[in-house]
């Protein structure tokens, strides 16, 4: 009975230690002790046995050191699965539908932005619905004249968005997609070109021939479209798919202004206007006109740049690109002996395609842009050559011969 009772006392004893409030400099001892246990374990390794008092300074530095080392290896640790840990919760938090990055952002529209991401990873965010509408997708590209439907590409195909909501219009179901313009937009699948309009019905039935290989934007101008009839001609079709240009020429694009400028076999250049008809004719050797330009710049055929209005008035008959001196050695020494330069009577002015010409002082052009070099060999004389051979001129542009004595 006795017996017992002293079992049970003990039993109650050990309860009291075991719920005992567990202090933090209690906890500190016990790791202290749990350290030291396994640094003697490890001294035990190196058969580490000494008692003396010397030993036991070298033990306790011994110690003292490891006891650093762990605790560095530990905050090491620590630091390490933070900053994992950090990075994958910013990883999840970025992937989230609702989240939106703050850089590399283009707005589309006063709700909708587009965020450039790198790979597969950019996508479409809309503010007012504080959320991802389009994701996984590799690159988008606006239309030019203000249409709502973006077309983006999902690395693999293309479709378009709204550009005001983000939401998907036409899924990414096509090989290729160009933008919307004038309303319509031309699209490839399985090998075959068609043009579509928002609701990603074609416009029209008639099969239209595609070139995989030929630089065509296949976007529509008002009411025009330029497409190829085979691998090397091109003409202009309506919105029905009739052809309003013949497509007789081997280049065709649309230019600033409403004009297309074409070019023919024979290569000379013409331009036809918004409504499909001849507005000037082809005997130019090349025309440009520059989105800032309220003119039309031409290249006959003698190397001659000119200037046109909108209209197609005659506006500069030589439009120069460079004018320079032309000077030459005379026959006098100077004060170290090197003869001396003397500048020449007329200027060179030089042309868009390298050719070159003379000029008085005032402007006026003495003789067409026909040569590749000049050089005045003396003050009324001139060597120009050409690509038929050499000729001397003088002042007034005519042929004279020799250099003068």
């Amino acid at each position: 009975m006795c017996h017992y009772r002293i079992k049970e006392e003990g039993n109650e004893q050990k309860k009291k230690i075991m719920t005992k409030k567990i202090s933090f400099r209690l906890f500190l001892t016990v790791i202290g002790r749990g350290i030291k246990q396994g640094l003697l374990w490890i001294a035990g390794l190196f058969g580490y046995k000494g008692d003396g008092r010397f030993d036991k300074v070298v033990w306790r530095i011994f110690a003292l050191s490891m006891a650093i080392i762990a605790v560095f290896f530990a905050g090491a640790c620590i630091c390490a699965l933070g900053n994992l840990a950090e990075e994958k919760y910013s990883e999840w938090k970025r992937n989230q539908p609702d989240f939106c990055h703050s850089y590399d952002n283009e707005y589309l529209s006063r709700d909708v932005l587009y965020h450039d991401e790198y790979d597969d990873k950019s996508y479409v965010y809309n503010n007012a619905k504080q959320r991802r509408t389009l994701t996984g997708i590799t690159w988008i590209c606006k239309s030019q004249d203000g249409d709502s439907l973006v077309c983006f590409s999902d690395g693999k195909k293309r479709g378009y968005f709204n550009g005001n909501t983000g939401e998907v219009v036409i899924p990414a179901q096509y090989d290729h997609a160009w933008i919307f313009s004038d309303g319509v937009a031309g699209v490839v699948m399985d090998n075959e070109l068609s043009f579509i309009g928002h609701d990603g019905q074609t416009i029209f039935e008639r099969p239209v021939y595609y070139n995989a290989q030929a630089s065509m934007d296949y976007c529509f101008y008002e009411g025009l479209c330029a497409v190829m009839a085979d691998e090397q001609h091109v003409g202009l079709i309506n919105k029905k798919g009739e052809w309003v240009v013949e497509p007789t020429y081997t280049s065709l694009y649309h230019s600033h202004k409403h004009f297309w400028v074409a070019k023919r076999d024979d290569n000379t250049y013409g331009m036809f206007n918004r409504e499909g008809r001849l507005f000037l004719p082809f005997e130019y050797a090349d025309i440009t006109i520059s989105d800032e330009s309220e003119y039309i710049h031409v290249r006959t055929f003698a190397h001659m740049d000119q200037i046109l209005d909108l209209n197609g008035h005659l506006q500069n008959p030589c439009d120069y690109y460079g004018i320079n001196k032309l000077t030459y050695s005379t026959d006098e020494l100077d004060s170290v002996g090197d003869f001396r330069i003397a500048v020449a009577n007329c200027l060179q002015y030089n042309t868009s395609d390298g050719h070159y010409g003379l000029m008085d002082k005032l402007g006026n052009a003495i003789t067409p842009p026909l040569y590749i070099s000049i050089n005045a060999i003396a003050a009324n004389r001139y060597q120009c050559e050409a690509v038929y051979g050499s000729v001397i001129v003088d002042d007034a542009g005519k042929e004279c011969g020799v250099k003068p004595q």
